[in-house]
């Protein structure tokens, strides 16, 4: 895989689709809705969902609903663990029964 600076270097600069590419290959998920980035990825063997915009977009309503949207559909289908101790901080001690 070509180093990222490589990558942008080659394209004459900041193109969101050759970054990509220069991150997570080219068959990354990440699909373009105007300004609206959004998609999954690859990374270090582990699946990462991808949220953002493009084009120096300015965040106005129609982006930031577009955001909150992905934002919550993405913890809708990963909810992640369910019980309190998987929240709680890496060797921090349960509260004591009240």
């Amino acid at each position: 895989m070509p180093s990222v600076r490589g990558a942008l270097l080659e394209a004459g600069g900041m193109n969101w689709n050759d970054l990509t590419r220069a991150l997570f290959g080219e068959a990354h998920g990440i699909r373009q809705d105007g300004e609206f980035l959004r998609g999954s990825v690859t990374f270090d063997g582990a699946p990462l969902e991808v949220i953002g915009t493009t084009g120096h977009a300015q965040i106005g309503v129609q982006l930031s609903l577009q955001q909150a949207r992905a934002v919550l559909d993405i913890v809708a289908a990963h909810p992640g663990p369910s019980d309190a101790a998987a929240h709680r901080h890496p060797g921090s001690t349960p509260a004591a029964p009240g």
